[in-house]
Parts: C-alpha cells; structure tokens; sequence
C-alpha cells in the first residue's frame, strides 16, 4: 500500500504542471473529445485525493481481515492512482472541481475502472466466471464505502446496496449470492 501511495505521490508534481489533456472517446454511448486543463488541480487537492483512496484501500482490507485473515487486497483501486484516465476524473469528482467534464467522460471513466478491476462485475464477461475471491473483494469494497459515506449512504451500507441495487442489477449465480450474504453476516457480526 506505501508503494502505491508513493508511486501516486511521485505522479503528482508531474500532474500540477500545467498542460492539455485531450480525452477522445468513441464508444458506441457517445463520441465525444473532451479537454481538461490539469493546471486546474493544485497540489493540496490531489494529495487530498491520494489519501482519500489510500484509505479507501486500507479500510477494504480492514474488512477483508475481518472476514479472513489469509486475504490481501493491497491493490485494490491502485488503478485510480496510476491510470491517468481514471486518476483525473477521480480528483475531479472527490473534490467537486467544476472542470470541462462531460457525462460521457465521467462515465468511460467508470467503465475503465470497472474493465481494470476485477472486484467489479462488469470486469467479467460473464459474472458467473467471476471467482470467490473477487466476490469476497467486492462486498468488502461496499461495506467500506457505506462506512466512508456515513449518514450520506443512501442505501445504508453494503447490505442496503446489495438488497436494493447490486442484487437486481447483477445476476449473481445462488452460489455468489450466499457467499455475498455468508460476507456480510461476518463483517456486521464484528
């Protein structure tokens, strides 16, 4: 996980510099080239951004211990502090900086997210190739979410967002779905 942060840390003086982005999408939900100027984000802001997803991570693996102790995830998200395409639009959001963002670039930025990490179901072609551990991840990814939100999580945790969204918008195989349960019930129980 240091090594993660430091590796982010170390992409942050080059991030400040000041510079042109142009972003071309072609995806079949939009064609579209947006520019964002990085000059835009100052240092504070990006550090700011790196300890809020550094944390995010260790809170993940706060709970993946709770669950199993045998179990690491330090990698989790580490695509947020090293994909350019996802880091920008990422300290964007985080920080509600008003840049030249449009929906469909904040969008293909989820989708690079989710295409580069396993623990999301859209990472797999088929969500019933998706392994035990990767499920594991992912509800450790919602419960700490729902931590980090607070009172601002609008499904109250990561059993409220199983139950009201993930549940109908996933088509989890019988076997996932009592993994996703037999999870939860671990992690509300310590």
């Amino acid at each position: 996980m240091l090594r993660l942060q430091n590796l982010a840390y170390s992409c942050l003086n080059y991030a400040c510099k000041p510079r042109l982005l142009s972003i071309s999408i072609n995806h079949k939900l939009c064609n579209h080239t947006g520019i964002c100027e990085l000059s835009s984000f100052n240092k504070d802001t990006i550090k700011k951004y790196i300890e809020q997803t550094t944390n995010h991570i260790a809170l993940v693996n706060d709970c993946v211990k709770k669950y199993d102790k045998s179990l690491n995830f330090s990698n989790h998200d580490a695509s947020k502090l090293i994909n350019f395409a996802e880091y920008e639009s990422y300290v964007a959001m985080n920080n509600d900086i008003n840049l030249r963002y449009s929906e469909p670039t904040i969008k293909l930025s989820f989708k690079i997210h989710d295409a580069l990490n396993p623990h999301h179901p859209e990472y797999w072609y088929k969500i019933c190739l998706m392994p035990d551990i990767r499920i594991i991840e992912m509800v450790c990814d919602w419960v700490a979410l729902g931590i980090e939100l607070g009172k601002e999580d609008k499904f109250g945790g990561g059993r409220g967002f199983y139950e009201q969204k993930a549940r109908s918008k996933y088509k989890f195989t019988k076997h996932q779905q009592r993994l996703i349960v037999s999870v939860l019930n671990t992690l509300e129980r310590t």
